[in-house]
């Protein structure tokens, strides 16, 4: 009787974890399928890996439109923020790891040779933000899923408006 009742509970996890893998397959997917809307760069390795390199593609394609190229501390601070949280948003849809996807998305966007002296600022900004449920960063979120769920010009736009505006910002407050 109770091999049956066990038998029952086995199959049932498994049928959850076959569900779960559907759904990550699915998130996988509409990742690869907005990024390609920006970018023909693929998008391999792990999921951890995926996700810092759509949070770095997508990162650098909205600056690129938002303000050409990064030129100072200001924009290395704006860009690295956005890649920081979009690899937040990302690598929960791939089910990596968010503290590596992170690291890799700011190292992907900022460089190698600006990442060491801009990470923890970034980080330590992010935080904060969590911390205080700062308006922006959900907006930054929640426009990446937008994004991500129906890639198009609208809601790219939308991303890069929510750049400049956070772009100005950062800039104000640093003077």
């Amino acid at each position: 009787m109770f091999d049956r009742l066990l038998g029952r509970k086995k199959r049932d996890e498994e049928f959850l974890q076959m569900i779960r893998a559907s759904a990550e397959g699915h998130d996988l997917a509409k990742i690869r399928q907005a990024i390609a809307t920006i970018s023909a760069d693929p998008l391999n390795g792990d999921r951890t890996e995926i996700a810092a390199t759509a949070s770095a593609i997508l990162a650098t394609a909205i600056v690129k439109e938002a303000i050409t190229q990064v030129a100072d501390d200001d924009d290395r601070f704006t860009a690295g923020c956005f890649a920081f949280v979009f690899s937040d948003h990302i690598s929960r849809l791939t089910a990596g790891n968010f503290e590596m996807a992170a690291v890799g998305a700011v190292l992907k966007t900022l460089g190698a040779d600006e990442f060491p002296r801009c990470f923890n600022a970034i980080q330590s900004a992010h935080s904060r933000m969590v911390v205080s449920k700062a308006t922006l960063l959900q907006a930054i979120g929640e426009n990446c899923a937008a994004w991500i769920n129906q890639p198009t010009p609208d809601k790219f736009g939308r991303l890069i408006e929510l750049l400049r505006l956070a772009r100005k910002y950062t800039e104000e407050s640093s003077k």
